[in-house]
């Protein structure tokens, strides 16, 4: 068993697409670091790049 279910996946996904188009808007997208958008999610690094 999945130790996230699908929707959990899928809020998650969303809430991460959605910090980090506001870092985009705030910074530029060439402006903007994996560290801001991971800050911007209040998730752990490990939790983003999984």
């Amino acid at each position: 068993m999945p130790r996230l279910s699908e929707a959990r996946r899928e809020e998650r996904w969303r809430h991460l697409l959605t910090s980090a188009w506001s870092c985009f808007s705030r910074n530029g997208f060439h402006a903007t670091s994996m560290d801001d958008v991971i800050a911007a999610t209040g998730m752990s690094s490990s939790a983003v790049y999984r």
